[in-house]
């Protein structure tokens, strides 16, 4: 059952399925979203402050496309930076750069192996007597 709760941009009550925005709050997202976009397509190397001014869509919102990796800053020129969560260094989207995603998989990975559980495959007495069917090259052989 999906939990009720309250808009953080309209204050409706709604279904939280993994967003936190309302639907009539996540098409004008959408939409804001294509603005942005359509504007950064035609006006590459744009700041982040001259997008917002001429789309009329708020600097931290552009931001947002950028750190969830919707826009890539190589056609816009970000006016503050993009920096990795992780170790600093600049870059064009989302979270973190390149060699800390990397760094962060493989580390994941090997805990994940660490803890999964090996399972030894044991085969019951009464599944190793079951009957079993000889195929036609078998039953040549024994003669019948």
């Amino acid at each position: 059952m999906a939990e009720l709760r309250n808009c953080p941009q309209c204050g409706q009550i709604f279904s939280y399925i993994g967003r936190n925005l309302c639907h009539r709050c996540l098409d004008k997202e959408e939409e804001e979203f294509k603005v942005v976009r359509s504007y950064v397509r035609e006006h590459s190397g744009a700041t982040i402050s001259e997008t917002a001014e001429a789309t009329g869509i708020d600097e931290q919102k552009i931001l947002r496309f950028l750190r969830e990796g919707r826009l890539i800053s190589r056609g816009l020129q970000a006016s503050t930076t993009l920096e990795c969560e992780r170790c600093g260094q600049t870059i064009p989207e989302g979270r973190y750069c390149r060699n800390c995603r990397e760094e962060l998989d493989r580390d994941l990975q090997q805990t994940l192996a660490r803890h999964t559980p090996r399972q030894e495959v044991s085969i019951p007495i009464r599944d190793r007597e079951k009957i079993h069917i000889m195929n036609d090259k078998e039953s040549k052989r024994k003669g019948k």
